[in-house]
């Protein structure tokens, strides 16, 4: 999925932080056009056989991730982000992280060498966290433990009125993703898409309850809630432009929401 943001991006992390959160959880989300359930769920998750870390310390990092192919290519990525992509977990419900680990961000390059095309192509979501959770438990010794909690979420659903877009004009082109500070695009994209994206400007979980599962061009402009802040005022806020600009609705609601408790969790040896 390609990503553009602002020129500024690099310094600006709470744009990056929800470009990344966004990216990570729909490169590991989607699975291959074609497959079912069933047939994806009887495959064994493979595991890289190939894997190179190394610790980036760089002070002004341009960060991403790629999944393809059975190649995975990290570039200067949190070790939070990385558990997040593992376990699909926010950044803010990981616990128990040493120190070091809050801070420690990583270049990873790892593949499959010998596993048949047709599984890497088919993987589904749980195989493909499975595949960076098992890269993780081996290079780093890492292990964790989920506990369900009963928290505050929003649940996204449609407005009155119904949506305001329609299926996306580029059917077949790979999703592209425009995030901006306080402007967020995409061709091709999913409103689970769009979800992932909001859980980080409302910074509480947000489940997709609007029954809309095609691809859709969509694009969303809103005023921070940042006091004083140059551009406030100039837009809505969130959630007035959800129901506004594309008609869906956060609604206050409570429910069960998964949090993961870090027991342990080593430096690696790089190579």
């Amino acid at each position: 999925m390609p990503f553009r943001g602002t020129n500024d991006l690099a310094d600006n992390s709470s744009v990056l932080r929800r470009a990344l959160w966004t990216l990570i959880s729909l490169l590991l989300t989607s699975a291959a056009p074609g497959q079912t359930t069933a047939s994806q769920s009887s495959q064994a998750a493979p595991r890289f056989d190939v894997v190179a870390i190394r610790e980036n310390t760089s002070p002004t990092p341009p960060a991403g991730m790629s999944l393809r192919d059975g190649s995975l290519v990290v570039n200067n990525l949190l070790l939070k982000s990385l558990i997040t992509s593992a376990y699909g977990v926010r950044e803010v419900l990981i616990f128990g992280l040493p120190v070091w680990a809050e801070t420690a961000r990583y270049d990873i390059h790892a593949r499959i060498t010998d596993t048949d095309p047709k599984l890497l192509e088919g993987m589904s979501r749980d195989q493909r966290r499975a595949l960076m959770a098992g890269m993780l438990e081996d290079r780093f010794r890492l292990k964790v433990h989920a506990v369900t909690k009963n928290l505050p979420v929003y649940d996204l659903t449609v407005a009155p009125g119904g949506p305001k877009f329609s299926p996306s004009l580029h059917p077949g082109v790979d999703p592209h993703l425009d995030i901006r500070r306080t402007e967020y695009s995409s061709t091709n994209g999913s409103i689970l898409g769009l979800s992932y994206f909001l859980e980080e400007i409302v910074d509480r979980t947000v489940i997709d309850e609007t029954g809309l599962n095609g691809a859709y061009d969509l694009h969303l402009q809103w005023s921070p809630d940042a006091p004083g802040a140059s551009d406030s005022g100039t837009f809505p806020s969130i959630f007035t432009a959800l129901q506004e600009q594309l008609g869906l609705k956060l609604q206050p609601n409570k429910g069960p929401v998964k949090t993961l408790v870090v027991d342990r969790i080593e430096r690696p040896s790089e190579n």
